[in-house]
């Protein structure tokens, strides 16, 4: 008999012990030391009778919490309590099991929490950087960083970097995201400078403060040769600066390049000055450059210098000049210097000079000025007296005069006026000079005048 009440007292207690159903869901199970753990737990009474249930901690070294139990179950309800714990700030990283001891009636059960401690490096990792391993330079290389974040969520830069084998920064790119818990991919742009000479190169991806990628990245830069040339010329009055820049406008070094300036035949005479090394072969001044840097640029230049060149015009111009006013001998000038129109009838005065521009004296001087057909009654021959002869159907007005000494002038005059009626423009021909000089016949000849009648 003792036997039987002692093995139903034993099923009943443990029927009290299973009445109970817990439960936890972690809201929060990783934290830096000193930070919070945060859970959900649910009771489910499965009992026909109400209990009291009491929650708390067996361990040390965690924050004890007291959020006002007992907590009352009904039976067949389910109680939910959210709690947070507290982490020492010398709690070393790693895993944790957090003791949690669950009592109610005559009945305890000691449940573990799982927990994970973690410093701030570990807080953010860098997983991966996805882009494309060869680039030309000059481009803007994408590349999607992704960063897992372990903590709460939290806004941060990523910077990128492209880094040379001596870790050398060679370009950076930063942005401002948020970083949520969990996984995320973000997507950066890193300028490849046009410059950059061409290899293997590494990118890195940082999270200030919190991660670095733990590897790096290779990237092939891939090699262009571009050489730009840019000719410029410079004028001044009497010189002409002809100039060549080189730029190596690729990422490889370019060796043994020929640099050449046109040059033409005539400005090869007053070709003054080069820049050093430079030969001329034809048409062209050329020199041979060595290397050429990434992005450096040389400049070539020749001088022409037209100083001797314009002295020499000047000169041949000044002897022209004085050798043709001594070959004009003669000078013959015709005008009219008065008219009159009535009735559109013309009196006009003409007048003819000569002068000896020579230094020699001039002969047996014939000066012949021919008559337009519409003129009659010449008159008034002035201080050297003319007259009028006729050859032909044409007409003149002669002189004869005997000589004509350097530097003498003499201005031969007459009248004349027309009986009809005039209307319109009419051209009277030259006057020609017939002389003797060093017994040889010359002939000069004036300029021809206009009457005009409206």
């Amino acid at each position: 008999m003792r036997e039987k009440i002692i093995l139903l007292l034993s099923m009943l207690i443990l029927t009290v012990s299973y009445s109970l159903v817990f439960n936890y869901t972690t809201i929060n199970g990783t934290t830096l030391p000193g930070g919070y753990l945060d859970y959900n737990i649910s009771l489910t009474n499965n009992d026909t009778s109400t209990v009291d249930v009491y929650l708390f901690y067996s361990g040390s070294g965690l924050s004890t919490f007291t959020p006002n139990p007992p907590y009352r179950v009904n039976p067949g309800d389910t109680k939910y309590v959210g709690f947070k714990v507290k982490t020492p700030d010398q709690l070393s990283p790693g895993s944790l099991k957090i003791p949690l001891v669950v009592s109610y009636g005559n009945s305890s059960e000691t449940y573990y929490l799982s927990a994970r401690i973690i410093t701030r490096t570990q807080e953010v990792v860098i997983k991966d950087l996805i882009y494309n391993p060869k680039v030309s330079p000059g481009t803007n290389m994408t590349v999607e960083v992704i960063v897992s974040n372990l903590y709460y969520p939290k806004t941060n830069d990523i910077v990128l970097d492209i880094r040379d084998e001596q870790q050398n920064v060679v370009s950076t790119a930063k942005k401002t995201v948020t970083i949520p818990t969990g996984d995320k991919k973000f997507t950066l742009s890193v300028y490849v400078p046009r410059h950059v000479l061409a290899g293997t190169y590494f990118l890195t991806a940082t999270v200030p403060t919190y991660a670095t990628s733990q590897q790096d990245y290779p990237v092939q830069i891939l090699p262009v040769e571009r050489v730009n040339l840019t000719e410029t010329k410079q004028t001044h009055w009497n010189k002409l600066i002809s100039k060549v820049a080189v730029t190596n406008d690729g990422n490889t070094l370019i060796t043994n390049y020929e640099v050449s300036l046109p040059i033409t035949l005539f400005n090869r005479l007053f070709l003054t000055s080069y820049s050093p090394g430079g030969v001329v072969e034809g048409g062209y001044v050329k020199w041979q450059v060595q290397s050429i840097m990434p992005g450096q640029t040389i400049e070539f230049y020749y001088t022409i210098n037209y100083t001797w060149f314009y002295v020499v015009i000047v000169l041949l111009f000044l002897f022209m000049t004085y050798f043709w006013f001594r070959h004009i001998i003669l000078k013959v000038e015709k005008e009219i210097f008065d008219y009159r129109i009535e009735d559109n009838k013309v009196t006009a005065k003409m007048l003819v000079r000569i002068k000896n521009m020579g230094n020699k004296k001039l002969s047996n001087i014939e000066v012949l000025d021919p008559l337009p057909a519409f003129a009659t009654d010449v008159s008034s021959f002035g201080t050297v007296s003319g007259k009028v002869v006729s050859k032909g159907k044409d007409k003149f007005v002669k002189w004869v005069i005997d000589d004509l000494s350097p530097g003498e002038e003499l201005v031969l005059t007459y009248r004349f006026k027309t009986t009809i009626g005039l209307k319109g423009k009419y051209h009277i021909p030259p006057a020609v000079v017939e002389f003797v000089l060093d017994r040889k016949e010359y002939r000069r000849r004036s300029n021809a005048v206009n009457i005009l009648v409206n």
